[in-house]
């Protein structure tokens, strides 16, 4: 099950519920990824958590969540959001061709990097990570948003690593290890060639795949999900 979706804002983190998921599925699933994650949750860190739910709660089903938020969060910053007071979101193209209007994310903790990261070297954000340089093989990413490395991404990246199956990861050459969005991986083929052009890997009908930035380069690039 993936019915919660966590994500950073600028006035904290969005907790999105599945609107259709049984109550205690859904409290079981919230006591599993803040129990899994303990390296973006500190002990009853003070921010706000809007928790966005898709229906109404009762106030017992309340109460029950906001024991466990208690754990991780201050539960005076929890709020309940309905899900139609969030409004639309915006998304870019992934072609890279903007012919609406676009909203990007706002995410705190996002992390810009001006160096190469080498073998061994392992990184995770609670936003989005920017590297201006090269991931060498043996290098890892890890965000809760996307990656986006200015260089050849040859190591692993996790993006979305909280759930977010939305996330993306771009690179100037994209040979990856290993390539995970939310809960799915993927590995690059053996005979793997630099392409010479920008891509970006996405989810697609539950997988992993690989298109060219620019719309006028080649097709897409098939990945060995698993």
């Amino acid at each position: 099950m993936n019915g919660i979706v966590f994500k950073g804002t600028r006035g904290g983190i969005e907790v999105l519920f599945d609107a259709l998921a049984p109550f205690e599925a859904m409290k079981q699933e919230l006591q599993k990824k803040l129990t899994e994650n303990p390296r973006f949750f500190g002990k009853r860190a003070d921010v706000r958590v809007s928790a966005v739910v898709g229906r109404e709660l009762l106030d017992r089903e309340k109460e029950e969540l906001l024991e466990i938020f208690g754990e991780y969060f201050n539960a005076n910053g929890v709020e309940f959001v309905s899900a139609a007071e969030t409004g639309p979101k915006a998304t870019a193209p992934l072609n890279g061709d903007a012919t609406d209007q676009e909203t990007l994310p706002e995410v705190e903790g996002s992390m810009f990097l001006f160096s190469t990261l080498r073998s061994g070297q392992k990184v995770e954000c609670e936003g989005h990570i920017v590297v201006m340089g090269d991931v060498n093989p043996g290098a890892q990413l890890v965000a809760a948003g996307n990656i986006v490395v200015l260089g050849a991404m040859r190591g692993m990246a996790h993006a979305g690593a909280l759930g977010d199956a939305g996330a993306v990861v771009f690179a100037l050459n994209l040979q990856p290890t290993q390539l995970r969005i939310a809960d799915m991986i993927a590995i690059a083929p053996k005979d793997e060639q630099k392409t010479g052009y920008p891509e970006i890997a996405h989810a697609y009908q539950g997988k992993i795949e690989i298109i060219p930035y620019d719309a006028g380069s080649p097709g897409r690039k098939q990945m060995r999900n698993v």
